[in-house]
């Protein structure tokens, strides 16, 4: 069953990361994606793999810090978005990570990627939006990928 799980993980990060639009440096981007890869990981692992929390977890940071992500960091991400959907929290997290868990038993994952980069936009928008109300000379943080290495 794990298999089943490793493969499903394997052909949304694939179609999602061949795709143009993809930018790891993207802090927004990267918690989107980490936020709907875990919804839809256990959506999977529970639904169609029965395998325990733990093992679902464990499977959701490989995968991301596989891409280059710092583990501390993923495990941080994956853990917020595990508790997040198990106490239904409201929130545009868990709103993310319902996104990602409605998805489980698709065959077809391309509205699922799209939902990636489309939120990702919206909440960078809304983000700077923010940002240049209460500070207009906000700076990006650099390499923030790279936390926890």
């Amino acid at each position: 069953m794990e298999e089943l799980l490793q493969n499903k993980l394997q052909k949304i990060i694939t179609l999602t990361i061949n795709d143009d639009r993809w930018d790891l440096t993207n802090e927004t981007m990267f918690q989107i994606f980490g936020l709907t890869l875990s919804g839809f990981s256990f959506g999977v692992g529970r639904n169609l793999c029965f395998l325990d929390a733990e093992v679902i977890a464990k499977f959701t940071v490989s995968e991301l810090t596989k891409l280059g992500a710092g583990k501390n960091y993923v495990e941080g991400l994956v853990a917020s978005a595990f508790d997040t959907f198990e106490n239904e929290t409201k929130s545009y997290q868990s709103d993310i990570v319902g996104i990602g868990y409605f998805h489980f038993s698709s065959e077809n994952l391309n509205d699922l990627k799209e939902s990636i980069f489309s939120n990702s936009i919206s909440i960078e928008q809304q983000s700077n939006l923010e940002s240049n109300e209460t500070n207009p000379r906000v700076k990006k943080s650099k390499k923030w990928w790279k936390f926890g290495k």
